[in-house]
C-alpha cells in the first residue's frame, strides 16, 4: 500500500500471485496483461457465493458471510486486474483508455448487490447491525482495491500510449468509486446518523475511501 500510511489494513487476498507471472506485450495499437486465468464475470462471483452457500445448506451468520465475502471478492477483483485490457482510442476526443475501470467496477457493483440481497434475506437491511455489516463489506472492497492498485499499477505503464490510457483509467476509477459510494449512502441513510455521532466504523470507511481516491489521483499523474 501507499508509503507512509498509518491505516491498519486487513489481509487483502487469500492467495499471493507472483508478479513475475504477469507479462505485458505491445502489439500495434494494443497492449495486454496476459491473464493467468480467464477474465471473471459478475455471474462468476454470484455463482461462487451460491456454491459456497449450497455447501453448508444454510444462511451464514454475518461474521461468516463477511469472511467469505472478503476472500471471494478479493480473488475476483485480482483476476479483473490481471485480465487482458485492450487499448481504446476515442473517436471524438482521441483520448486513450482501456476496459480496466469497467471490468473492475462491474464486479464491485455485483459485490455490493450481493450485500443488499443478504441483508434482505436476514431482515437487517434497515437497522444498525445491517449497516455495520455494510461498512465491513465496503472496507473489504476498498482495502482490496488499494492493495491491487499498488500491486499492478506499474504493469499498465508499458509505453507512452499505455501510460496515457492508464492515467485516464485511474481518473475514471475515481468516478466509478464515487458512484458506488453515493449509492451506498443513499440506500443506507443510517450511515449519516452514525457519522454524526462519530461512529468509528463510519470514520474508518470514510478515511480508507478518501485514501483510495487519493491513490487513484496520484497514480494518474505519476
Amino acid at each position: 500500500l501507499q508509503q507512509g500510511s498509518d491505516a491498519v489494513i486487513p489481509n487483502l487476498t487469500s492467495q499471493t500471485i507472483k508478479l513475475s507471472a504477469v507479462i505485458m506485450n505491445k502489439k500495434g495499437t494494443h497492449y495486454e496483461v496476459k491473464p493467468l486465468i480467464s477474465k471473471p464475470t459478475p455471474k462468476c462471483f454470484k455463482q461462487q457465493l451460491k456454491e459456497d452457500e449450497s455447501e453448508k445448506a444454510r444462511t451464514p451468520p454475518p461474521d461468516e458471510f463477511l469472511e467469505r465475502f472478503r476472500e471471494r471478492g478479493s480473488e475476483f477483483l485480482d483476476n479483473a486486474y490481471r485480465s487482458t485490457h485492450d487499448l481504446v482510442r476515442s473517436s471524438n476526443t482521441e483520448s486513450l483508455s482501456t476496459t480496466l475501470p469497467g471490468d473492475v467496477f462491474s464486479l464491485v457493483n455485483v459485490q455490493v448487490g450481493v450485500v443488499h440481497e443478504y441483508l434482505k434475506l436476514i431482515k437487517k437491511e434497515n437497522n444498525e447491525e445491517g449497516t455495520k455489516l455494510v461498512i465491513g463489506c465496503i472496507l473489504c472492497i476498498v482495502c482490496s482495491l488499494r492493495g491491487l492498485q499498488a500491486k499492478y499499477r506499474d504493469y499498465f505503464l508499458d509505453d507512452m500510449e499505455s501510460s496515457c490510457a492508464a492515467a485516464n483509467d485511474f481518473m475514471r476509477m475515481i468516478e466509478c468509486f464515487d458512484e458506488v459510494m453515493d449509492g451506498i449512502r443513499k440506500r443506507y441513510p443510517r450511515l449519516k446518523q452514525m457519522k454524526a455521532r462519530d461512529d468509528e466504523g463510519v470514520e474508518l470507511m470514510e478515511k480508507h475511501s478518501a485514501d483510495l481516491i487519493a491513490m487513484y489521483g496520484n497514480d494518474a499523474v505519476f
